[in-house]
């Protein structure tokens, strides 16, 4: 089953402009439990036999890599350990900056019916804007906020960069003014955002979340505006 795989063009900040690439929009990250039912429903097998066995596999792939072996599973992915750095010489040591790691590479097989079967449909980059679904506070309430309280929010394309001054959860006032921007955060996964609540937030005015995110490092700005309102208690 095949359905059209979304992307948009994007300004490459890698090479003079006007240049563009092409950016796919992963809808979703299937983890060990999702996966695990999908296998299960498809193979007869229960879903706890599903995950004994892909655990064990990630167990004994670990172990072999750890013995300089190279681990191939036939369909899927090739592993091999990694190490990388720089020496002046031969008989130098590799530097302390060298990255230790494993390489992976998707199986030939997988990458051929892959090309075979996808279909992908081009679409504006407004959609590589946050999706903002659903707002709450932990511990508390939208019309009652508080700093250091953890604002929720829900939705699509949600991941953002902490470390950029100009990307993560802005909170406007609806009065105008400075606005307030989270720098800590538990969460600012694709579909999943978690952030502290900053000081400075005005009892009794209303401010509206907004989410920032350049989805790749140099990129354009997206940003989108919640539909509500919150207010500080």
């Amino acid at each position: 089953m095949s359905t059209k795989i979304e992307y948009a063009l994007v300004p490459n900040p890698l090479t003079p402009q006007p240049s563009y690439s092409s950016r796919v929009l992963v809808k979703d990250t299937l983890n060990l439990e999702s996966l695990s039912e999908a296998v299960a429903n498809r193979s007869g097998q229960t879903r706890q036999i599903v995950i004994s066995v892909i655990e064990a596999l990630a167990e004994e792939s670990l172990d072999e890599l750890l013995r300089g072996n190279s681990v191939n599973i036939d369909g899927i992915v090739q592993l091999t350990p990694a190490r990388t750095g720089k020496a002046t010489s031969l008989t130098d040591d590799l530097s302390v900056d060298g990255v230790v790691g494993i390489n992976a590479r998707a199986a030939t097989r997988l990458v051929e019916e892959f090309k075979a079967s996808a279909q992908f449909a081009r679409v504006t980059a407004d959609a590589l804007s946050p999706e903002i679904l659903k707002i709450s506070v932990l511990e508390g309430s939208p019309s009652a906020l508080r700093s250091g309280q953890v604002m929720v929010i829900d939705g699509n394309r949600l991941s953002v960069d902490p470390t950029q001054a100009d990307e993560g959860l802005f909170l406007l006032p609806v009065g105008g003014g400075t606005a307030l921007r989270a720098s800590l955060y538990l969460d600012k996964g694709e579909k999943l955002l978690r952030a502290l609540l900053p000081s400075g937030l005005a009892t009794g005015s209303s401010y509206v979340p907004r989410v920032v995110s350049r989805r790749s490092p140099g990129g354009p700005i997206h940003r989108t505006d919640a539909t509500v309102t919150v207010t500080a208690g």
